[in-house]
């Protein structure tokens, strides 16, 4: 998801950047800090009562995880999170000093939306 100060990002009242909200796992023994490119700011920890929800709309409607293999609310997490990891590695792709425009973003993932027949809708 794209986010700004006004839909939960915890920032300034001034801060006019947007920023990607991605969630992820890390081994216990890992440091977000030694792993995480430059640009990963803000990060936080999940609790884990949070892990065992995800709603799939902004009323809170929840996922049936009982419709996947895995019948967790982990293993939907694990689904999130292998996006998200694909969503680094195509930032990764561009040059550190680049402001990448949300627009290129947004072609890859219509290739997403292409392969299911699926239109991606805008805010």
């Amino acid at each position: 998801m794209i986010n700004n100060r006004n839909s939960g990002v915890p920032t300034s009242e001034d801060d006019e950047d947007l920023f990607f909200h991605i969630r992820f796992a890390l081994e216990k023994h890992v440091n977000p800090v030694d792993v995480l490119p430059s640009y990963c700011v803000l990060t936080r920890k999940v609790e884990p009562e949070w892990v065992r929800t995800i709603s799939i709309d902004n009323k809170g409607t929840q996922f049936d995880a009982s419709l996947f293999k895995e019948e967790s609310g982990e293993g939907v997490w694990k689904i999130i999170g292998e996006q998200s990891e694909w969503l680094l590695n195509l930032l990764n792709a561009f040059k550190e000093n680049v402001n990448i425009p949300a627009s290129y973003v947004e072609r890859f993932l219509h290739y997403y939306t292409d392969m299911t027949g699926m239109v991606l809708r805008r805010r």
